[in-house]
């Protein structure tokens, strides 16, 4: 099994790679040769708008909040045992907003790479910053709930 160290670092990688690995896959899904989707990746990771890493790096600050608030519960005398479901209970809701979010606007942007009218985009800030506080929040509240505190 792994620690809770192992376990951040982790849900770290996969907060990086997700928005890539998402491109990828609408790249190819809506019919991209692996050459073309390379290309447009190359592209979008060196451009200013739509940056599959931007995107990631705003996916570090639920992360970092998940870390303080587990942080907060060890140091107030929380569980080993319960700090480890808490991170799991937040980390699941965190990459399920990411994957919502990059899968919401990937596909409107690709594969003519034009960007999309207004609203479209905000989904990769807004997931992030607002959508994925409040889902780690309820992740780890129903965690809380239905373990409460070990015996």
């Amino acid at each position: 099994m792994f620690n809770q160290r192992t376990a951040s670092l982790v849900l770290a990688v996969i907060i990086l790679i997700l928005p890539i690995l998402v491109f990828l896959l609408v790249a190819l899904g809506v019919g991209m040769s692996i050459s073309d989707t390379l290309t447009a990746l190359s592209e979008q990771l060196v451009s200013r708008r739509h940056n599959p890493i931007i995107s990631s790096l705003l996916g570090f600050f639920p992360f970092t909040l998940m870390l303080i608030i587990l942080w907060a519960h060890r140091r107030l005398g929380g569980s080993q045992v319960l700090n480890s479901r808490l991170m799991l209970g937040g980390a699941i809701p965190i990459i399920l907003v990411l994957l919502w979010a990059n899968f919401e606007f990937w596909p409107t942007f690709l594969p003519d790479r034009s960007s999309p009218e207004f609203p479209h985009g905000l989904e990769l800030l807004i997931g992030p910053v607002f959508f994925a506080p409040i889902a780690l929040l309820a992740g780890m509240s129903l965690v809380r709930i239905a373990w409460g505190k070990p015996k």
